[in-house]
C-alpha cells in the first residue's frame, strides 16, 4: 500500500500548474487560514515563535505571506490559535484550513452538483474584506471558503497593510 504523504512515484515530475485563462472559475488560489485548537492559546502561539519563528503579532496570530504563481499578487494566509471551546469549526476537528477561491459562488454550485455537504445553516457570509462560506471534504473535515473583496484588498495594500 502507498503512503499518501509521500509523492506518486508515476506522477510526472515538475508538472505545470494550470493558469486562470486555462482553467475554469471556482478553483483554490492558496491557503487564507490555518486555523488550531488550543487550550493555552497564548502558550501554544509561544511555542510556535520560539521553536518555528512564526512571527506572531500583537494580536496572537500570525500573517505569513505568499505570492499567486498565476497573477503574481502578493497575498498572506493566517495563522490563528482557537480556544477550545469555539464553535467557530466543529469540536471535534482540531484544525480548520481557509482556502482562497478565485469564484465562491462556482464553487458551491460544483460541490452542489457532487452532493458535497455544504454549511446551508450559515450560508454565504459577506464582509468588507470578502465573502465566505463553509463546507466539509470527503473524511467530515470542515473547510472555509474565502473570496476575497478585490476593493478591499486593493485599498489595503495602497495603504500599507495585506
Amino acid at each position: 500500500m502507498s503512503d499518501p504523504s509521500q509523492p506518486d512515484p508515476a506522477a510526472p515530475a515538475n508538472e505545470a500548474q494550470p493558469d486562470s485563462a486555462t482553467h475554469p472559475p471556482g478553483r483554490v488560489l492558496g491557503i487564507g487560514g490555518v486555523f488550531l485548537r488550543a487550550d493555552k492559546g497564548p502558550a501554544l502561539q509561544s511555542w510556535y515563535a520560539d521553536n518555528l519563528a512564526v512571527p506572531i503579532g500583537p494580536h496572537g496570530f500570525a500573517q505569513l505571506p505568499w505570492l499567486d504563481p498565476d497573477s503574481h499578487e502578493h497575498h498572506s494566509t493566517t495563522w490563528s490559535t482557537f480556544a477550545r471551546d469555539s464553535d467557530y469549526f466543529d469540536a471535534d476537528q482540531q484544525v480548520m484550513i481557509n482556502y482562497v477561491v478565485d469564484d465562491l459562488d462556482a464553487v458551491l454550485a460544483r460541490l452542489a452538483s457532487q452532493g458535497s455537504k455544504t454549511d446551508t445553516a450559515k450560508g454565504v457570509e459577506s464582509y468588507d474584506y470578502g465573502r465566505f462560506a463553509w463546507c466539509w471534504d470527503a473524511e467530515g473535515n470542515k473547510i472555509e471558503l474565502w473570496e476575497p473583496n478585490r476593493a478591499w484588498i486593493d485599498k489595503a495594500r495602497a495603504e500599507g497593510g495585506w
